[in-house]
């Protein structure tokens, strides 16, 4: 008995040891625009030179594409393609290459908003820094890890008038690896195994208990 309970305790042990260091182990990579043609950007949910996880983006210099500025546009990748693409509430990120100044046409910068708009984990369906309309829709990557910062969405940019300016990169955890729900987050089998080891050993101390009275 004392064997078996050495070694749940070692399975435990061993269970903290993947879960948790792992996250810990390096900052999560941090949006970025590179010049073209074309101009290449890739975004994550992050912020800060420390790659904080963050669900709006910092904010990315965009540089002018064959001597030009690139085109101010909305685009909005949205997640089941079952539902009406241009209701925000089935939208996950949003990237937006800012107008220069308000009603231009332009954009210098570049940035993306995620559902939850970094409004903490009591309220991961906030969708309060979304714009209400896009002028491009996206569908977001389906199938993957389940992983923010693996599942990426790959597409080509478009302005209001269809130009096509910029080669985007948005990552974000695949539509249909949002399991149980779109905003619970998943939790690997390895980080499972402490707590059901730690049962087990509590189940048979209990038992043990129950035997001598």
């Amino acid at each position: 008995m004392r064997r078996l309970v050495w070694f749940i305790g070692m399975v435990a042990a061993s269970g903290l040891f993947l879960a948790t260091p792992q996250q810990a182990a390096h900052a999560a990579p941090t949006s970025f625009c590179v010049s073209g043609p074309p101009v290449q950007c890739t975004f994550f949910e992050s912020a800060g030179a420390a790659g904080a996880p963050s669900e709006i983006s910092d904010i990315v210099s965009v540089a002018d594409s064959s001597g030009a500025p690139v085109p101010a546009s909305t685009i909005a990748l949205f997640e089941n393609p079952a539902l009406v693409r241009d209701d925000p509430k089935n939208w996950s990120e949003v990237i937006e290459f800012i107008p220069d100044q308000p009603g231009a046409t332009t954009s210098h910068s570049a940035q993306m908003f995620s559902e939850g708009c970094s409004s903490g984990p009591t309220n991961e369906s906030d969708i309060s820094c979304f714009p209400t309309s896009a002028n491009q829709f996206v569908m977001e990557v389906q199938q993957g890890a389940g992983d923010d910062f693996q599942d990426c969405t790959q597409f080509i940019a478009q302005s209001p008038s269809g130009q096509q300016f910029a080669q985007v990169t948005a990552c974000s955890d695949a539509a249909l690896a949002e399991q149980p729900g779109p905003n619970v987050p998943e939790v690997p089998l390895v980080a499972m195994l402490p707590f059901a080891a730690l049962g087990v050993v509590a189940t048979i101390g209990l038992r043990r208990r129950l035997k001598k009275t």
